[in-house]
């Protein structure tokens, strides 16, 4: 198979599978597979969290005056600091669409164009990465439906797959010594999601590890990863303008549910766990550290692997701190590392095949959870 032809098929599949998601809402669907669409429409997808939020942003550029007095309806009881949790690329994109559509027609297309982009660059990722080049295909296939909670969020208008075609593009940059390229990619990503940062601590053990105690190596190459941290000083430096303090982000309340010590996810008391059924999180904690542990395995033998063991590591271990009952979403920034990790396997014994198999649950239980993940909106007109 050509080279463009790849990236044709892994982005059509992307797209068809973002369609078949949007179907029953576009179709007016009454109820299909026992699932109730009554009353639902496009809007629905629209009004997923977290896409109005960054609608809002992308209309207000986080002015406390002009959310108050435009998008009142979403400001809760944390304010309109709230809104400094999204951070801005994302929000560009809707801000650029949005010059020339209406607000939810703005996120539909930037979600299209989230999933192109995010298919292209499993492409290249795993061209760089996968020893075997029959890997490609599949393991892009399987990156963009594994975990499960992917498909639902690929659909809706999440900046995740914006901030993993940075992060997927910056690694391989970095593995191809374009450092300065790789670090624009990197800051780009941290502009989108806010623990992308982590990648910045990954390039540091790596390139510390790599030139051992030369100093002078070691801020030589490292100097130009410099513009990741600088990012999110220039974007708190922003908040400290417009909210009047630089630590926003960190007094939103709710947005970043870290707590010491680890593993408080199982603890019943905390705001957004609930329920004693939770064994899924043991299940995506088994799936999350066999992932890292065969990278760490294989760059043994494949050095170019060692930044994507360190990386899976480090974010792995941020995600015990991390209670919240969607983990799962969390985990999203590691999950093509980890297919990566799971790659020879999956090719040699063909588990590719099983998602086939599990193609129909996926899609029920996408439509099931965007059905419940609904943001309150009683009044469209500042909006549209």
């Amino acid at each position: 198979m050509s080279e463009i032809r790849k990236y044709l098929l892994v982005v059509i599949i992307a797209l068809a599978s973002v369609f078949v998601i949007w179907s029953p809402f576009a179709l007016r669907i009454e109820q299909f597979w026992g699932i109730n669409f009554k009353d639902k429409s496009m809007l629905t997808i629209a009004q997923n969290y977290d896409a109005m939020n960054f609608l809002v942003v992308a209309r207000s550029w986080y002015d406390p005056t002009i959310i108050e007095q435009n998008y009142g309806t979403l400001v809760g009881e944390r304010g309109t600091r709230y809104f400094a949790a999204h951070y801005p690329l994302y929000a560009g994109v809707i801000a650029f669409f949005d010059l020339f559509l209406s607000g939810p027609y703005a996120i539909y297309v930037s979600i299209l164009l989230s999933n192109i982009l995010f298919a292209i660059s499993l492409i290249i990722f795993f061209r760089r990465f996968a020893t075997d080049k029959r890997m490609i295909i599949p393991l892009a296939i399987l990156a963009i439906f594994l975990p499960p909670r992917i498909l639902p969020l690929r659909a809706i208008g999440s900046n995740e797959f914006l901030c993993l075609t940075f992060i997927l593009l910056s690694i391989v940059s970095h593995d191809q010594k374009k450092h300065s390229l790789s670090a624009i990619l990197g800051a780009l990503a941290v502009l989108t999601r806010s623990p992308a940062i982590l990648l910045f601590g990954a390039y540091v053990i790596e390139i510390v590890w790599k030139r051992g105690g030369k100093i002078k190596e070691i801020l030589g190459n490292l100097s130009p990863y410099l513009m990741m941290p600088l990012a999110l000083l220039v974007l708190w430096s922003y908040y400290g303008i417009v909210y009047g303090d630089m630590l926003a982000y960190f007094k939103v309340g709710g947005n970043l549910n870290l707590y010491v010590p680890p593993f408080m996810v199982f603890g019943s008391e905390l705001p957004w766990v609930s329920g004693f059924w939770r064994e899924d999180i043991m299940y995506l904690y088994i799936f999350i550290m066999m992932g890292v542990g065969l990278l760490w395995e294989r760059s043994r033998r494949e050095l170019n692997l060692r930044l994507i063991a360190i990386f899976s590591s480090i974010y792995a271990f941020s995600l015990f701190f991390v209670a919240h009952r969607d983990v799962s979403r969390y985990s999203i920034l590691i999950a093509p590392l980890l297919v990566l990790g799971y790659g020879p396997y999956i090719i040699k014994f063909r588990f590719h095949w099983l998602l086939y198999v599990l193609l129909i649950p996926l899609v029920l239980y996408s439509w099931n959870f965007i059905l419940g993940n609904i943001q309150p909106i009683a009044d469209w007109t500042p909006f549209l």
